[in-house]
């Protein structure tokens, strides 16, 4: 019998061919952002009397932006609206009812969600990047270091940052247990993830006070970390710490994520029948 896990996805990448139209139109919405965003990231380095002489050079920005909207799906932008629901309406009983771990299929149904609409958005965003790059110095990825080390480096970064993802989106679904909707949590989570991955403006082009909040909070992990290794500019000592924060705040959410579930579930009546 294939494990649940498997089974939840396959369901949504088979969800993600049958909606085809849809994900083709968030791919080229995605291309259309990145494209602007670097128009625009262009004309602030050539219009400034300060360009090139700061660490971060041009081509590290635009291969930041590029490699940024590719990693874009991997954010934690809300618990899972789905389960959310299930709790709201009490549909979450019939899984109650069944001898299996709530908190494990949430975060393995947050963790297929991630996979998919990151694996069918980031290979075609990075190809046309790679693209672009090489036709034009100024659209695409330039900046970036295809070594094997690098290259494996990245990878694990990326799966690193989807456990992270999963981890805090199980996390924020738990908290529907214990509050009337769900919609607070996520708006109150959304402005903050989008500052501090670095998917609005690159991390390095903040103040420094700004970074230093941003390298404190975890949602850095999940786009800046991944970017700025491909990009380069991080040292060794820096790569491996940010291996190490992705752990332990990983295991934190999951135990937070655990506790609430637990908590919940105390308080937890279904009317109806």
């Amino acid at each position: 019998m294939m494990p649940f896990e498997v089974k939840l996805f396959t369901q949504r990448l088979s969800q993600a061919l049958t909606y085809r139209a849809s994900t083709c139109g968030s791919i080229f919405t995605q291309i259309f952002w990145t494209l602007l965003k670097v128009v625009i990231i262009e004309s602030c380095y050539l219009s400034s009397s300060k360009a090139g002489e700061g660490n971060f050079k041009l081509a590290q920005a635009v291969s930041y932006i590029c490699v940024g909207q590719a990693l874009f799906r991997f954010i934690p932008l809300g618990g899972d609206a789905r389960f959310q629901e299930q709790i709201r309406t009490g549909d979450i009983s019939y899984y109650l009812a069944r001898p299996l771990d709530i908190y494990r299929y949430c975060y393995f149904q947050c963790c297929a969600k991630l996979i998919v609409d990151g694996i069918t958005r980031c290979i075609p965003l990075l190809l046309i990047a790679g693209i672009l790059g090489a036709t034009n110095l100024s659209y695409g990825i330039t900046g970036v270091n295809w070594e094997g080390a690098t290259l494996a480096l990245f990878i694990m970064a990326i799966f690193c940052a989807v456990f992270l993802s999963a981890s805090i989106e199980a996390f924020l679904s738990m908290t529907s247990f214990l509050t009337i909707s769900g919609e607070g949590i996520n708006a109150l989570m959304l402005p903050l993830a989008l500052i501090t991955t670095g998917v609005i403006l690159p991390i390095p082009l903040y103040p420094e006070w700004l970074q230093y909040l941003c390298y404190l909070s975890p949602f850095q992990l999940i786009l800046d970390f991944p970017a700025r290794i491909l990009v380069g500019g991080l040292g060794v000592e820096f790569i491996l710490y940010g291996f190490i924060r992705s752990i332990i705040w990983i295991v934190v959410f999951f135990l937070l994520g655990r506790t609430l579930l637990k908590k919940g579930l105390t308080r937890f009546d279904v009317l109806g029948g």
